[in-house]
């Protein structure tokens, strides 16, 4: 027997494996994606914050709406469904987008500003993919 040639396929066996198994991940990756980018804003839930009783011409009101933001959206985007790895990507998306959509919403330079260097985007902008 020639051990060379079963080396060899075996080295090609591992590669192959080695390529599918990559690919499964890759696949995974992408059905993650294509599910967070097919929740449409109309589809989630919604919560409404308040903030009337904040003074937004201060950085504590806009710190305090700002906690606010996060606060719901966590809330709107917990989805119970267990830890995987699946479901917590789903649920940090939301809570991204969700904030990002508040902050817009709001229209407040000082709030944008504030998310801005919480998420770590230049020049304040928020962006959005789609809204």
């Amino acid at each position: 027997m020639n051990t060379t040639n079963t080396s060899a396929r075996n080295y090609f066996d591992a590669r192959r494996l080695v390529l599918a198994t990559l690919a499964a991940a890759c696949m995974a990756v992408a059905s993650t994606a294509a599910q967070a980018a097919e929740k449409s804003p109309q589809s989630e839930p919604v919560k409404t914050v308040q903030f009337g009783d904040l003074n937004l011409a201060n950085p504590q009101g806009v710190e305090r709406l700002y906690r606010r933001i996060v606060a719901a959206a966590q809330q709107v985007c917990d989805t119970r469904e267990g830890r995987s790895l699946q479901a917590q990507s789903l649920e940090w998306i939301c809570t991204k987008e969700s904030i990002a959509r508040a902050v817009v919403a709001v229209g407040r330079p000082a709030l944008t500003a504030l998310h801005a260097a919480k998420t770590g985007q230049p020049g304040g902008a928020v962006k959005l993919a789609k809204q």
